[in-house]
């Protein structure tokens, strides 16, 4: 489960943490950089006491496996989400596939779950708060992935 909102990559030891802490990672030390404003402070904070609490956790025996989404849940979860938001009766009860649709107000969204696209011709703010709250979802279910290490060098 990821809870620090979005994380950006910047470089192999190098990220970018609630759009606003560069946290660097250099041998056993680990570096954090933000502009002094109340918010950014705070999420510095919350970063350090992640990090000193991390730290006196005994060391893992083992690394397991990176976590996969599982698919299936997360098309469960989007469809109680759904329900919950705009009545048990606004989405189908079973579906095919990565597409489904919901009902607000006799106004039709379509969602594509693998592409993470939601489309409502009819009203804009439907599609919006449906592509939102779907979105959210699966950055609150998606496990944090490093994006591939860069190509070697060429000589």
């Amino acid at each position: 489960m990821q809870l620090a909102g979005s994380i950006e990559f910047l470089s192999e030891t190098r990220w970018r943490v609630y759009g606003c802490v560069d946290l660097t990672v250099e041998n056993n030390m680990i570096t954090l950089e933000w502009a002094a404003q109340p918010v950014s402070d705070m999420y510095a904070d919350a970063l350090v006491a992640a990090i000193l609490a991390a730290s006196a956790l005994p060391a893992p025996r083992h690394l397991p496996l990176a976590p996969k989404l599982d698919r299936m849940h997360f098309k469960e979860c989007v469809i109680e989400m759904l329900q919950e938001m705009f009545g048990e009766d606004s989405v189908p009860k079973m579906f095919k596939g990565d597409k489904l649709h919901v009902t607000v107000d006799d106004k039709r969204a379509d969602i594509d779950l693998l592409n993470m696209e939601v489309r409502c011709p009819e009203d804009e703010a439907v599609e919006r708060a449906v592509q939102s709250a779907v979105s959210k979802l699966y950055a609150a279910l998606a496990p944090v992935r490093p994006p591939p290490p860069p190509p070697a060098p060429s000589s």
